[in-house]
């Protein structure tokens, strides 16, 4: 969904976007099914990150580690956002 402009400076509040967003979220969460969500691109709008969740039968975890980690290895390339504040001290 589109950001409203007065939401930049101190965000949002907007629970029945927010629901409809989260819609199917908590159905494997509330039946204790393993998900992960990694980072796999970016928008070409407005350089925002964009992820994908994916979710496993029951204790699958090890191959959502493995899913995971070779997308964040082959496929996604890490860089810094279009408005971007580096908090390290360095």
């Amino acid at each position: 969904p589109r950001i409203p402009p007065g939401a930049l400076g101190c965000g949002e509040c907007n629970m029945p976007l927010f629901a409809t967003v989260m819609r199917y979220v908590f159905l494997a969460n509330l039946v204790g099914m393993p998900g992960i969500t990694m980072p796999i691109g970016y928008s070409e709008q407005n350089g925002l990150p964009i992820s994908l969740q994916l979710v496993a039968d029951h204790w699958d975890d090890a191959l959502l580690l493995r899913l995971s980690h070779c997308v964040e290895k082959q496929i996604f390339q890490r860089k810094d956002p279009k408005h971007f504040i580096k908090l390290s001290l360095e």
